[in-house]
């Protein structure tokens, strides 16, 4: 590929998995797509955090006539797969985006600026009705993406030596933290949990009683005051004390935190919330 160059590409950011790559994401061109980048000797290659395309330079201006022609636009479809079952559980997407096949066009959208599935209103816009129509299937409805992307390149992206690629941003979902302390823990009355880090968000937790669980056991629950973003690699401290909450006697000096598998919903404060429940054994 020595006389290829960078087309376009587009770039996955997560905030659960940052600042590693975001590899949860599948995008399969569909078959027009996939004809029309093979005749117009377009490269295809995944990324650990989404794919780059190249186009050889010594066929430049072919190219050139492949994508300013106005009769036939540069228009490519793909759909946007989640690789990862555990995709939905750690990623914070707004209500509306949640059952429904979300179609995202790449129109007038700067490359530069991070396209956002949980915030469509100030990212990349929902396709129009007619567009919607050309590229969406029976298929698609009956085993939905995530979302179906169009992607629209003219002549411009040829002056650049390495375009900027499109970036989907995502959110980590955010969740009331609930540690349940069973056994002997259960029993301390004069428990609270502390950051030990410093500069990171404040957090506090409140303690919410005793409460019976499963098979006879009894637990005590603390809960955070607000939602907390779950990550897959966190240099967060939350350490349980006994006693004085700033000096207190040091019990676990590093608890457990969150994961996408603890999500549940549970009623805190006499409402509905999403919660992620942390046990933790004597």
């Amino acid at each position: 590929m020595a006389s290829y160059r960078p087309f376009f590409g587009i770039q996955v950011q997560h905030g659960y998995s940052d600042p590693d790559p975001c590899g949860a994401l599948d995008f399969r061109p569909d078959r027009a797509t996939g004809s029309l980048l093979n005749r117009a000797g377009i490269v295809f290659r995944t990324e650990p955090d989404g794919f780059q395309t190249y186009c050889d330079g010594a066929d430049e201006e072919l190219l050139r006539s492949w994508v300013d022609d106005p009769r036939a636009p540069f228009r490519m479809v793909f759909r946007v797969v989640a690789s990862d079952p555990a995709f939905l559980r750690y990623s914070q997407l707004d209500e509306e985006s949640m059952g429904r096949v979300l179609l995202l066009d790449t129109e007038d959208q700067d490359a530069n600026e991070p396209v956002r599935l949980d915030d469509v209103d100030g990212g990349l816009p929902e396709a129009d009705e007619e567009t919607r129509s050309e590229v969406t299937t029976r298929g698609d409805m009956r085993v939905p993406p995530l979302a179906v992307l169009v992607v629209r390149v003219g002549p411009s992206i040829l002056e650049e030596s390495a375009p900027a690629p499109y970036r989907l941003a995502f959110e980590a979902r955010r969740t009331r933290w609930r540690y349940h302390l069973l056994g002997e823990l259960a029993g301390r009355e004069e428990v609270s949990i502390r950051a030990s880090e410093n500069g990171a968000e404040p957090i506090a937790f409140q303690a919410a009683g005793l409460v019976d669980l499963p098979g006879g056991r009894v637990a005590r629950v603390l809960v955070s005051d607000a939602p907390l973003a779950t990550r897959k690699r966190t240099d967060r401290r939350l350490q349980l004390r006994e006693g004085d909450p700033g000096n207190g006697r040091i019990l676990i000096r590093r608890l457990p935190v969150a994961s996408p598998e603890d999500l549940s919903i549970a009623t805190v404060e006499g409402r509905r919330t999403l919660v992620s429940d942390i046990y933790v054994h004597s």
